[in-house]
């Protein structure tokens, strides 16, 4: 710490030290001790995430006394870690969902701190639709119920036939 003519303190790092007062031959002291910052967790909104896809977001805090240390309190989307040293949350989702869960983070020194978060995880991406039946034959004037089957990244398939625009490369010969 410095301590200016006026016997303002400045702090200046993390610590302790003896501050002095003298005129002429006669002296007092106190102990100065200097506590770092409140710890505050500042981590923003974190990305959201999709199945089959790798997912990076990370916690943030200022204050305290390095290092931190991090952990969960709920659960995190599966298929997802926290590495404790660095708030980094990583992985492949592998289920969609809303996941809430509170981060917990604990300094070097005394000092702790949470915040509630959650990560949203979007259902794995559709990757290709097939129409059945394949090439199918049909009397003038007959009629063909088609079928639309998505398959999506994580393997999973779904009946798309409603939700599908359906179109004929040549209306003349036949509609949908």
């Amino acid at each position: 710490a410095t301590v200016d003519a006026a016997g303002l303190a400045t702090t200046l790092t993390v610590g302790a030290t003896t501050l002095t007062a003298t005129l002429g031959p006669v002296s007092g002291n106190t102990l100065l001790t200097v506590a770092p910052p409140p710890l505050v967790l500042t981590t923003p909104p974190l990305p959201g995430g999709t199945v089959t896809v790798a997912y990076n977001g990370t916690l943030t805090a200022t204050g305290g006394t390095l290092p931190y240390t991090w952990s969960i309190v709920g659960a995190l989307p599966p298929g997802l870690t926290i590495d404790p040293g660095t708030g980094a949350i990583t992985g492949t989702p592998t289920a969609a969902g809303t996941y809430a869960f509170t981060a917990e983070l604990a300094d070097a020194g005394t000092q702790t701190g949470s915040q509630a978060l959650e990560i949203v995880v979007a259902p794995a991406p559709l990757v290709s639709i097939a129409v059945t039946p394949a090439t199918p034959t049909v009397i003038v004037g007959g009629t063909q119920q088609m079928t639309a089957t998505g398959t999506y990244a994580d393997a999973g398939t779904a009946d798309l036939t409603t939700q599908v625009t359906w179109t004929s490369s040549a209306p003349a010969v036949a509609t949908v």
